[in-house]
């Protein structure tokens, strides 16, 4: 299996989280004809791939790629093996699909320790960039110290999220924790969270006052929108578009709480219960 090289990293940092390439090509953006809503259809995608790759066309392999695992985020999730398994794939396609996002994720993880996690702007664009290539929504944490540095990103897997953030808070010493939910294109699910999520939220910020830890936002991340907590309490707004994002620094205040709580009692007709 081989390591990815410029043409392969390139390749990725084209392509982005709901299966779009940006670009065609280098030079001048193509729009091809599709029916998919932002342009560009799978089968273009997975072209364009292939003639980096290959250095040349390759569309029957295309086809046959596109027929056995259905689009081309599922191509980023396929193992080398499967890959190989495929008339036409070489070890560098293969190792390319299957390696490309771990690699893509461990970089992201590298590069946040350098920057400040202190504004609803790079906040996003993190929450972005962490779920590309994931199919299925999923829940995540991004945990800081004191002065908005990163020190740790994971998506919550046990089915006791609460006591799996709390634990993960305490191991890492976080000063500052981040809950974000990450909705890939293709799901229906909507971005505002429901009223059991604003219930747990309610009761994970009670925790993390008595712990002295600071909630520093809750957002909803779907493609191109996103909801974020603190907005939504100051100004009402439930969708944003991601270019919209705040870009000045947070001011943390101490009644998240307490206008969250009011929100849940004006929705159900009864506030959360506190210790």
């Amino acid at each position: 299996m081989r390591l990815p090289n410029d043409v392969d990293l390139y390749i990725l940092f084209l392509y982005n989280d709901f299966g779009e390439l940006l670009y065609h090509s280098m030079d001048t953006p193509r729009k091809a004809q599709s029916d998919n809503r932002f342009g560009y259809s799978d089968i273009d995608n997975l072209k364009f791939i292939l003639r980096l790759l290959y250095e040349r066309d390759n569309d029957d392999l295309a086809w046959t790629l596109i027929e056995r695992f259905g689009s081309v985020p599922d191509l980023f999730h396929a193992s080398y093996y499967e890959l190989m398994q495929i008339d036409g794939v070489t070890d560098r396609v293969a190792s390319f699909f299957s390696s490309m996002l771990p690699i893509q994720r461990q970089a992201l993880l590298r590069s946040a320790q350098a920057i400040k996690l202190d504004c609803e702007d790079i906040l996003v664009k993190y929450i972005m960039s962490f779920g590309i290539g994931f199919i299925e929504p999923f829940d995540m944490c991004i945990f800081l110290d004191k002065n908005d540095r990163f020190i740790f990103a994971d998506r919550l897997i046990e089915e006791e999220r609460f006591r799996e953030i709390v634990t993960q808070t305490c191991r890492t010493r976080a000063a500052k924790v981040v809950i974000a939910r990450y909705i890939p294109f293709a799901s229906e699910e909507p971005i505002m969270p429901s009223v059991v999520r604003i219930r747990s939220l309610i009761k994970l910020i009670n925790v993390f006052d008595a712990m002295n830890v600071e909630f520093a936002d809750y957002f909803a991340y779907t493609p191109f929108e996103f909801f974020g907590l603190r907005r939504f309490l100051r100004s009402g707004e439930r969708s944003v578009h991601a270019s919209a994002a705040d870009g000045s620094l947070y001011m943390i205040d101490g009644n998240v709480l307490e206008r969250l709580n009011d929100y849940h009692e004006s929705v159900t007709g009864e506030r959360v219960d506190l210790f």
